[in-house]
């Protein structure tokens, strides 16, 4: 699973040959969540605890900024044998 970026509170990643819809991964040694890039939509888990909330805030914000670059990097890896 490659990773993308490596924010202060965690790491953004991304399966290969992942199932739909485009995410990423937000992972830290507590927890992974799933991110919908096209609308920032908190697929997994379904609830969110105080302590995830400020991480998954960050992660979200990185994917609105970077969402090209992760749609790019999406079809490039889903792409792959």
């Amino acid at each position: 699973m490659p990773t993308l970026a490596e924010l202060p509170t965690c790491k953004i990643c991304m399966y290969v040959n992942d199932h739909p819809p485009p995410h990423f991964h937000v992972l830290t040694p507590d927890f992974d969540a799933l991110i919908e890039i096209a609308t920032g939509r908190i697929m997994k888990p379904e609830k969110v605890s105080k302590k995830m909330a400020h991480i998954i805030a960050e992660a979200i914000d990185y994917g609105r900024l970077h969402r090209a670059t992760l749609d790019a990097k999406w079809i490039e890896l889903q792409a792959r044998p």
